[in-house]
């Protein structure tokens, strides 16, 4: 039989009782796999020709039943596509991979100590001193960027761009770090 659209419901009579409708043999967990190995058609013609969708299933009850738990025991989130990959795929797995050492007694401690430490680190290490410069001429000091915007109430990226020069002024004061002065 051919795959045509005229054919379509007896078509999909023999996919669902498993038959192949090209050569009759069956009954096969997966029809559509067959056809495509055997007929080299692939299961997306087949869908495109008969304006099936992809919700539509044509495999066993039980093959269905286990490709679905086996879904839902996977770690989906890593079986991200590439499109979804970045920031968010990294904090989930980075979130993962926090939660399985938290759960495992013998690195628990040790590695969380370890990351504090090294976030503390790393926060120190990239603190630059900014000088806030009053239109008097005045020159308050802070520690970081970060202390700068608290303690004047402005977002810090309002004074970042005052110190790379894609503005004057921040709150009416002009802003240079502390190894320019």
């Amino acid at each position: 039989m051919e795959i045509t659209l005229e054919n379509k419901k007896e078509i999909l009579v023999f996919l669902n009782k498993g038959l192949c409708p090209i050569c009759g043999k069956g009954p096969y967990k997966n029809p559509l796999l067959h056809i495509w190995k055997q007929h080299d058609i692939s299961s997306r013609e087949i869908r495109d020709i008969l304006l099936i969708t992809t919700r539509d299933t044509f495999c066993s009850p039980g093959l269905r039943e286990i490709m679905s738990n086996k879904a839902k025991e996977s770690d989906s989130h890593l079986i991200a596509n590439s499109a979804t990959r970045g920031k968010n795929f990294k904090k989930e797995h980075n979130l993962v991979q926090e939660s399985r050492i938290k759960n495992d007694t013998e690195y628990k401690g040790k590695y969380m100590v370890y990351l504090r430490e090294g976030a503390k680190k790393a926060a120190e290490s990239n603190k630059k001193p900014v000088y806030k410069i009053l239109p008097d001429g005045e020159k308050i000091r802070y520690s970081s960027i970060t202390e700068a915007a608290q303690a004047n109430s402005v977002d810090k990226d309002s004074i970042i761009n005052c110190l790379k020069g894609r503005t004057r002024t921040c709150i009416g004061c002009k802003w240079i770090y502390e190894s320019v002065q």
